[in-house]
């Protein structure tokens, strides 16, 4: 059995208040579900690889067809438990190594 071919999207996440792993995590999957319903959950397959609560990015792994509707999905979400949320697409990669290497190459995104 084939698993497809996979990316992965580096988010910036503004949010009023701290955000735990978990609760962007449910975000993430509950943003595709509003906008793409179950089936498209099961497609796209969105999980929270990583998330660094100090820069406030996380990394979100989904099916390389559904990269550019996961980054729809998730730019639409303007409210996280009645807090404003804004996120952001910073970039998006084929590896996982890649895109650890551009996050540590740019000084605006280093600790």
């Amino acid at each position: 059995m084939n698993r497809g071919s996979r990316r992965y999207v580096a988010l910036l996440v503004a949010y009023d208040v701290d955000l735990t792993r978990e609760k962007l995590s449910d975000e993430i999957e509950s943003s595709v579900r509003r906008m793409f319903g179950e089936q498209g959950v099961l497609w796209a397959a969105p999980r929270l690889i990583d998330y660094d609560t100090k820069r406030m990015i996380g990394i979100v792994r989904c099916s390389h067809l559904w990269v550019e509707r996961l980054r729809a999905a998730v730019a639409l979400t303007t409210e996280i438990d009645g807090s404003r949320v804004a996120f952001l697409t910073l970039r998006s990669a084929g590896t996982l190594a890649a895109l650890r290497e551009f996050l540590h190459s740019q000084p605006q995104f280093q600790e």
